[in-house]
């Protein structure tokens, strides 16, 4: 089966890759430039993983978003389609790195489900979207990094743009960066 996974640097996007090539996958990634802040930093941090994992990277650059700290409105809908525009006709699947502990309204088994049946409008059930990590807390997530030896190091997870996490935002505060 063909796996292409959302990517951002982070933990969630580097075990969901590696979760998919356990599985024998073919497996690639993609990583959205929407006018993160952090997205210079993610872009080189999606590299690093990819090159690790031996996976395929592709990058789409989106202008014009409105994109703040915290929650950005529609963005996993967004990556999401993207995602679906990105991909060559045919049986395969999308995943996204969302898990459960979140409180954003994207990250939910319903937004979902609500996906699978767009991506049923377009490709007639062709291509799934699935979240593996849905159930998963952030601490089951590293939990997992730990088990597989999977390079922590290499990942970003702060939404702030500086050079350093700044260690105050959401993601910064789920990972718990060492």
């Amino acid at each position: 089966m063909r796996a292409l996974v959302l990517v951002s640097g982070g933990l969630d996007s580097m075990v969901c890759l590696h979760y998919y090539k356990s599985l024998d996958h073919t497996v690639s990634a993609l990583f959205v430039d929407h006018g993160q802040p952090a997205r210079r930093h993610e872009l080189v941090a999606a590299r690093h993983i990819a090159k690790h994992l031996a996976v395929e990277l592709r990058t789409i650059e989106v202008t014009g978003v409105t994109v703040r700290l915290g929650e950005v409105m529609g963005r996993n809908g967004m990556l999401a389609m993207l995602a679906l525009m990105s991909v060559e006709p045919g049986d395969q699947l999308i995943a996204l790195g969302i898990h459960s502990g979140s409180h954003y309204r994207d990250c939910t088994v319903g937004f979902m489900a609500s996906m699978q049946e767009l991506y049923d409008v377009y490709t007639d059930g062709r291509v799934r979207i699935e979240a593996p990590l849905l159930g998963l807390t952030k601490r089951n997530i590293i939990d997992y990094v730990e088990e597989h030896n999977l390079p922590f190091e290499l990942t970003r997870s702060c939404d702030a743009g500086d050079s350093l996490p700044c260690g105050t935002c959401l993601s910064c505060a789920e990972r718990g960066d060492r």
